[in-house]
């Protein structure tokens, strides 16, 4: 996901992502969305589906991105980042 975000201009600058690797994550993401959907959640996903329809597979996948995201903000790396900005901010509140 983070090598479709890095094509928007603003990101583009300050990050460096190849077509390949690119074009790598993306074939990484498609095989671990056909194993979740086809493979390890397969019953989950048809009576989702039938249930639903589409809209379920749709939030699914927007909690999984939710999920995710909270756990980048969670890294400790992210986490000092993250502080060295807020000292950056103090003086000048």
């Amino acid at each position: 996901m983070f090598t479709a975000i890095a094509l928007v201009p603003a990101v583009e600058e300050i990050s460096e992502v190849s077509l390949s690797a690119r074009e790598q994550a993306n074939r990484e993401m498609a095989d671990l969305i056909t194993k979740l959907r086809s493979r390890a959640c397969f019953t989950e996903t048809r009576l989702a589906l039938k249930n639903k329809g589409s809209i379920a597979l749709q939030t699914s996948f927007a909690v999984l991105g939710q999920v995710a995201t909270t756990n980048l903000f969670s890294d400790q790396s992210v986490a000092a980042g993250l502080a060295s900005l807020e000292r950056a901010l103090a003086p000048k509140i």
